[in-house]
């Protein structure tokens, strides 16, 4: 069932049960050996077994990749390079970093970088665990193309995926990355966006679903102690925004819910809480974040969580910290366990946009 990630468990437990026939052989010397009556109440313990194994095994990928239509570029407005620069500046307060594929915008003392490319942190060959997986070697993919307009650039890479950054006006950037699985992947922990933040004296977040509350960014330990704060889409359109009990895992409590349709953008509102009245800082819009992902059930979370994710927090316990927001389309980074769940084979888009505050 696990041809590749299931061997080092194989391996213990043959070396295990080497152990407990060597038991078992002295017994019967001395005793004899048991009744065949003895040897058929021991099935229902194999059959046990072998159906805990089974349910170890991941369920087939429930996200939606989007097949949007790729981009046109006016090729008249466009300069093409095969050699991207290690840093590009689209505008004086947007930058991307085409390697990595990392987006910085400055919106006046806040800086925001986004990496909106669908990345797999830890992945299962055959759907199990990803502890018990082989090492495998992780890299970037290479530039392929790099082109450019006056505050736009485009960048193609070698996995067919591909990044559009633009300028719109001094106060709104628009990002379009695309990542493309030729088939489906099995993984525990990954990220759809990434987002860091500083700059801030006190975060708080405000989600369209349930605009009326301003959740505060808090730190949280790890595996254990202080409780962190996420929120994600179920099966029925409500999106919450909750806090553990301990660490990442529940009980939940709710902080926060409202509706989200399939496919509709979920905009959050960055906040200084710590000014009076709370000021907004800048507003980043995930257009494509609810129609891709899982509301399947999560196999580590429980309490009836899905597989996607919107999780935050704080570096440190210091409230003006860096802040990250990680978004997953299906991934089991909540709660316990390392299972893995899948990604569907397909295309992925991811459109954001990111609104700066007017300047004073």
């Amino acid at each position: 069932m696990f041809p590749e990630s299931g061997r080092t468990v194989a391996l213990g437990a043959g070396c295990l049960a080497v152990v407990l026939s060597l038991g078992l052989a002295t017994a019967w010397w001395r005793f004899g050996v048991p009744p065949r009556l003895t040897w058929l109440a021991a099935l229902p313990g194999v059959v046990f077994g072998a159906g805990f194994i089974a349910a170890q095994r991941a369920p087939a990928p429930s996200t939606a990749p989007l097949a949007a239509p790729e981009v046109e570029l006016d090729g008249d407005r466009w300069t093409r390079s095969l050699a991207a620069p290690a840093s590009f500046d689209v505008a004086p307060w947007l930058r991307l970093v085409p390697d990595s594929g990392e987006v910085s915008v400055q919106a006046g003392a806040v800086g925001i970088v986004v990496e909106p490319r669908l990345e797999f942190i830890s992945r299962s060959p055959d759907r199990f665990w990803t502890v018990f997986a082989p090492l495998q070697w992780r890299g970037d993919s290479p530039v392929r193309r790099f082109e450019r307009a006056d505050r736009e650039l485009a960048v193609d890479y070698a996995d067919e995926g591909s990044l559009r950054v633009r300028a719109d006006s001094d106060q709104s950037a628009a990002i379009d990355a695309r990542t493309a699985l030729q088939a489906p992947v099995f993984s525990h922990l990954n990220s759809f966006t990434r987002v860091s933040i500083t700059g801030h004296r006190r975060l708080g977040l405000r989600f369209s679903p349930c605009p009326e509350v301003v959740v505060e960014v808090i730190h949280f330990d790890y595996p254990f102690g202080a409780p962190a704060r996420f929120a994600y889409l179920d099966a029925g359109g409500t999106f919450r925004v909750v806090q553990a009990s301990d660490a990442e895992k529940g009980p939940f409590t709710t902080l926060g819910e409202g509706r989200l349709a399939r496919g509709e953008p979920l905009s959050v509102v960055l906040v200084e809480k710590g000014e009076s009245p709370p000021r907004e800082l800048a507003t980043i819009v995930f257009a494509d974040w609810s129609r891709q992902l899982s509301t399947e059930l999560s196999p580590t979370a429980g309490w009836g969580l899905p597989q996607n994710a919107f999780e935050f927090g704080l570096a440190s316990n210091d409230p003006s910290s860096a802040a990250y927001l990680t978004l997953t389309l299906a991934g089991t980074s909540v709660g316990r366990g390392w299972d893995s769940v899948g990604h569907a084979a397909g295309s992925y888009t991811n459109r954001i946009e990111i609104r700066r505050p007017p300047s004073r």
